[in-house]
């Protein structure tokens, strides 16, 4: 509290009263600043944020006022959380605790920030993660964390495809080629042990998310079989077969043996659901949704999970565990807080939702997803549930929240699959009222900025929707407008020109 004398103010009398809080910088001394030592600094901060902020420019606006200020909230705190490293803006996972960059909170923190065009920082932060690459090629910031070779190839190769710039992913194809002799080197090990759980798949790793130590798991084999499976399709994209019929050897085989071992080790929840545990043999017993995340991220973006009938099964099922295990709307007990809520695994599992089709369950899940922010609109890592203690996890706020939320706002209005952009897959329907926008300007995606644009009729009957691409040369092989939640409701345009303009029925 401050204690000072009464200041007496006369009728239309104004005074002005500086307070110093010194507790992390000694630019202003405790004594002899004035209020104009005060205004300078404030007029320092401004002109500091004014060319150092996110741009104004508004990439998302939707129709909903407590959404639209939750984005502008997540891209604020994912901006002014930065640092400047080697002379330009870079990203942190948060202001705090977590002051700093690894490789998964990286890879989604950059795809969002590439999405929303800021590729200078983007690729000035790739840069510096690829400081920590190995000799041998690989990456092991944080010890046995095998998976980050399999993101880092998704991340740089992800990037490359959203700005559409084959130079820059050729000038950065060394680092790939690295993941992918680290990934095989890691395999070649387990063939020394023909008795071992692992053998055929990557050495005992680091879970994390809610589990620790060096254990025998999937998750890190998720991961790396995901990042092969881009790195192939990349290759395939740049003309360099060698490379892809080279690996594309060795995924054949990496994954038959995932298969094998996976298919032996699914199990049944409590309430009936088929799943494949994190831990190899289900060691440990963990609750079947702990340490769930990787897996998550391997059914999207790893598309892991799409290879076989039999793989996409394991998939469904296991979501289907991770939907029966909430509270409060959010996947219980799956991170470090034993009974609490990772709140941003929300946009995991949504993602994993989306990709198998389950659309219709996007919604809610974002709004049970925002409503466990605090009133600042900003999250917490780990919190329990109501009435289940005080307890939190991580930093505040932590920045990988606040670019899943973009990154799920985006992809449930406009989301790339393979060729194809899928449209209005997890849309609210309470977002389509007389009158209502919902607008994404210039975002990135494989087909270049996309400007879309839905309008609803005073009726809200119809609505009308434009699109445009920025260029004709990256156009999606079709476009697919999915008006419900049923295969029978989708309506699909077949080689779509640069601009559309067309009314939708809504109702559905």
């Amino acid at each position: 509290s401050i204690v000072m004398e009464p200041v007496p103010l006369n009728p239309g009398e104004e005074k002005e009263l500086l307070i110093t809080i010194n507790r992390f910088n000694t630019r202003l001394p405790l004594t002899n600043s004035t209020i104009e030592d005060a205004k300078r600094e404030k007029q320092r901060a401004i002109h500091w944020w004014q060319n150092n902020g996110p741009l104004s420019t508004p990439y998302i606006q939707l129709p909903d006022s407590g959404v639209q200020s939750m984005v502008e909230s997540c891209i604020r705190n994912v901006f002014q959380a930065r640092d400047i490293r080697g002379g330009l803006p870079s990203f942190n996972v948060g202001p705090t605790v977590y002051r700093g960059l690894w490789i998964a909170d990286g890879t989604f923190i950059l795809e969002m920030a590439t999405m929303l065009n800021h590729i200078k920082e983007v690729r000035s932060t790739i840069d510096y993660l690829a400081g920590f690459q190995l000799p041998e090629g690989g990456f092991d910031m944080l010890g046995k964390f095998h998976k980050e070779n399999g993101l880092v190839i998704y991340m740089i190769i992800r990037h490359a495809m959203l700005t559409q710039d084959k130079a820059w992913l050729n000038a950065h194809w060394d680092i790939i080629k690295g993941c992918i002799r680290y990934i095989s080197k890691l395999r070649r090990e387990t063939f020394t042990e023909p008795n071992a759980p692992y053998y055929g798949l990557l050495p005992p790793g680091a879970v994390d998310g809610g589990i620790g130590g060096v254990v025998n798991d999937y998750s890190n084999t998720e991961w790396c079989l995901s990042g092969m499976k881009w790195a192939i399709k990349s290759a395939g994209w740049l003309g360099k077969q060698d490379d892809a019929r080279e690996w594309e050897k060795e995924y054949r085989d990496f994954l038959q043996s995932f298969i094998r071992s996976a298919r032996k080790d699914l199990r049944l929840d409590d309430a009936g659901n088929t799943y494949l545990p994190v831990m190899i043999h289900n060691e440990k017993e963990f609750p079947p949704q702990k340490g769930q995340w990787a897996f998550c991220q391997s059914v999207y973006p790893g598309l892991l999970f799409d290879e076989t009938p039999e793989l996409r099964k394991m998939a469904e099922g296991t979501i289907n565990m991770l939907r029966a295990h909430r509270q409060e709307g959010l996947v219980f007990n799956t991170g470090w807080m034993d009974q609490g809520l990772w709140n941003y695994f929300s946009s995991f599992y949504g993602h994993a939702l989306q990709w198998i089709g389950k659309g219709d369950e996007i919604p809610q899940l974002l709004y049970d997803f925002a409503n466990h922010s605090a009133p600042t609109m900003v999250w917490r890592e780990e919190q329990k549930p109501q009435g289940m203690g005080n307890q939190e996890v991580g930093d505040m706020p932590h920045n990988w929240a606040s670019a899943e939320f973009i990154r799920m706002v985006v992809h449930l209005i406009a989301l790339d699959r393979n060729d194809e952009l899928h449209l209005f897959e997890g849309l609210p329907r309470q977002w389509l009222y007389p009158g209502s926008k919902t607008r994404l300007s210039g975002i990135l995606a494989p087909f270049g900025p996309v400007n879309l644009e839905l309008t609803v009729n005073k009726n809200d009957k119809l609505a009308n929707l434009n699109l445009e691409f920025a260029d004709d040369q990256h156009l999606p092989s079709a476009i697919v407008i999915h008006n419900g939640h049923k295969k029978s409701q989708e309506s699909k345009i077949a080689k779509p020109k640069q601009k559309i303009q067309m009314v939708l029925s809504l109702d559905n």
